[in-house]
Formats: C-alpha cells, sequence, structure tokens
C-alpha cells in the first residue's frame, strides 16, 4: 500500500518551536522513559497502531458507495494499463514484422541477381 505525505507525518514527532512551552520554565523534572514505553510499547509500534486505528476511522466514515468507486478506479487503472501495454505492444509488432520481412526480401533480391549474374 503507498503512502501519502500525510501518513507519513501524522504521527511522528515534532521539534520545539517558539510557540511551545519549553522545558526549562516548567518546574517539574522531565521524565527519563515516556509514556509509551511504559505499557511495553516502542515508538515504530506506537506509530504503527495509530496509523491502523486512523485507517480505520477513515475506512468507518467512507459509505458502501465510496468503496465501490475507490475498488472501480483501481480496476480501471489495471484495464487501463493493460490496454496502453496491449496498443504499444501491437502498434510495435507490425513494425519489426516489416523491417524482417524487408531484410529477408531485400536478401533474396540480391542473392537472385548475383545467381543470374553468375550464370549468364
Amino acid at each position: 500500500m503507498s503512502r501519502s505525505a500525510i501518513d507519513a507525518t501524522r504521527f511522528t514527532q515534532t521539534g520545539p518551536y517558539a510557540h511551545s512551552k519549553s522545558s526549562f520554565r516548567s518546574a517539574k523534572p522531565a521524565s527519563s522513559a515516556s509514556p509509551s514505553s511504559l505499557n511495553g510499547e516502542t515508538p515504530l509500534e506506537k506509530v504503527a497502531r495509530l496509523r491502523e486505528a486512523a485507517r480505520r476511522a477513515r475506512a468507518q466514515r467512507l459509505s458502501r458507495f465510496d468503496r465501490a468507486i475507490i475498488v472501480g478506479r483501481v480496476w480501471a487503472d489495471r484495464a487501463h494499463r493493460g490496454v496502453v501495454l496491449f496498443l504499444m505492444g501491437s502498434t510495435g509488432m507490425p513494425d519489426n514484422f516489416l523491417i524482417i520481412h524487408g531484410s529477408i526480401t531485400l536478401k533474396l533480391l540480391v542473392l537472385s541477381k548475383f545467381i543470374l549474374e553468375s550464370i549468364c
């Protein structure tokens, strides 16, 4: 499944910004363990879990008609790709046939002239 830019940046950590509170102003000391590590979950697992939850939420918002449209687009894309490849191949084959036929015909013509000159 291809990922969009939204999926790639949705649940990743971001750096400090000018509008965020700085850590030296807070009176409470910074904890060494993140809340997600307390659950025994790595940051990658958390990102995967949150992405899956977001994907499920998007899937629930889609109606049956929308899902049919998405599936139809996938099949239409595959059919279009097949037709384009068929047309490209079918236009290339006659050219190759004509090139091969022309070279064989020319070779036979030259050979027949050579044989006629050697006899006479």
